[in-house]
């Protein structure tokens, strides 16, 4: 049948067999994120490069544990953030992770203003664009949908906005030095909300 498409519906055949859509309906009796396995497999099977981008970041262990091993194998892995969310709370729960993330090997950006951009990109060979957040909420409790694509252009442009956002986006430096015991306090406080949530 394929011999008698027209040109331009035969490449579009051969791009959706690069496309893969999926939908997340999870449940609370679920241990098992099916969304969160694919952010699993993505980081897991990355040899170069992982850039990730999300408004809300709220990493569990294993999602840290993943970036320890990339690091291990000589990956890049950057996650772009805004520096400021819509949510004076999500700021707070984010910051909470940023040390353990740097010491997993991860390098943080933070952009000026707010994105609800999410996904990302591996190896510039595989891209994921959807609804779902980096945290437990998007994996566990929110329909979510998105499209992961190994389409040559589309990982290209994707990369391309990355990179532009890298580009514009502020290094998260993690010093050595000790917190005051303000900081201490909002990072235990913070903590405390986040077994809630």
């Amino acid at each position: 049948m394929k011999q008698f498409l027209h040109p331009k519906l035969l490449k579009l055949d051969q791009d959706l067999n690069e496309i893969e859509f999926f939908q997340h309906n999870p449940s609370l009796r679920v241990k098992r994120s099916g969304l969160r396995k694919i952010y699993s497999q993505a980081l897991g099977a990355a040899r170069e490069t992982f850039t990730l981008v999300s408004p809300y970041y709220i990493p569990d262990r294993n999602f840290l544990k993943m970036i320890a091993k990339a690091n291990r194998r000589g990956v890049k892995v950057n996650i772009i953030l805004p520096f400021r969310t819509d949510h004076k709370i999500m700021n707070y729960l984010a910051q909470a992770f940023f040390d353990l993330t740097a010491r997993a090997g991860a390098k943080l950006y933070l952009l000026k203003n707010m994105n609800h951009a999410k996904g990302f990109a591996v190896d510039g060979k595989i891209g994921v664009v959807g609804s779902g957040n980096l945290n437990s909420r998007s994996w566990f409790i929110d329909e979510e949908a998105g499209v992961k694509f190994s389409n040559k252009n589309m990982v290209n442009d994707l990369n391309n906005i990355l990179n532009d956002w890298l580009g514009k986006a502020c290094l998260v430096d993690i010093g050595k030095k000790e917190k005051s015991w303000d900081k201490r306090l909002k990072s235990w406080w913070v903590k405390k909300i986040k077994e809630i949530v």
